[in-house]
């Protein structure tokens, strides 16, 4: 009887180890999963904060990328332009020159091979300086740089139009492009269509001269050296 009164009592004692047993496993479990939760949690936190940092990279540097694209593009149309209209003002020399030459040669009534057969086409010196023009303006050749003049105007206007609302550091350079400009228009259109009196229209064209050269060389500093 005494055995089996001690099995009795041995037995709920063993039940109960075998239920804290139970307990710990399940607690251990439960903090092993909650730790692989957290740290998965972690992970992912982490793996999705790193993308976004690449991600932010990379719109800084495509948005880098871009500024100095649109900067090298707005340097290079600026650079076009002002050579485009020291080449359409060196034409507007030339044909200056010719047509102030002509001009004083029929008023004065003197003889020079270049202009000759402006002011005296027949032989003889032409009644009217107007006459002598008009023969100038007739030339075929000298329609050819009027025309080229007429077009350098043309492709000078358009690329001006692309250069508005310059970036912060290109607007003094944009400022000093439209006096240029401003200048260059004047001096053009004197060789398309010369007018007023013998004096001022070299008056005229003396200063337009000075100005656009003196426009020029200070458009120097913001284009690249060449030498």
């Amino acid at each position: 009887m005494e055995q089996k009164y001690l099995q009795q009592i041995e037995q709920p004692e063993s039940k109960k180890k075998d239920k804290r047993l139970r307990w710990v496993v399940v607690i251990v479990i439960t903090l092993v999963a909650a730790i692989i939760a957290v740290a998965f949690g972690i992970t992912c936190y982490q793996v999705k904060k790193n993308e976004e940092a690449v991600k932010i990279r990379k719109q800084q540097e495509q948005a880098t990328e871009e500024e100095i694209r649109r900067r090298n593009e707005y340097s290079k149309k600026l650079e076009q332009v002002t050579y485009t209209m020291l080449s359409g003002a060196a034409d507007a020399e030339s044909c200056c020159n010719l047509i102030r030459q002509v001009w004083s040669n029929a008023i004065y009534e003197k003889k020079d091979n270049a202009t000759d057969k402006y002011t005296k086409p027949n032989g003889y010196f032409v009644a009217d300086f107007n006459d002598a023009l008009d023969n100038l303006y007739e030339d075929s050749d000298f329609q050819e740089q009027v025309n080229n003049i007429r077009e350098n105007q043309e492709i000078v206007r358009s690329l001006i139009k692309e250069l508005v609302n310059p970036q912060e550091e290109f607007k003094e350079a944009y400022e000093i492009l439209v006096e240029c400009y401003d200048t260059y228009l004047v001096f053009t259109k004197m060789a398309v269509n010369p007018s007023g009196s013998l004096n001022t229209f070299t008056d005229d064209f003396d200063d337009a001269d000075t100005k656009f050269m003196h426009c020029y060389d200070r458009m120097g500093i913001y284009l690249p050296d060449t030498k």
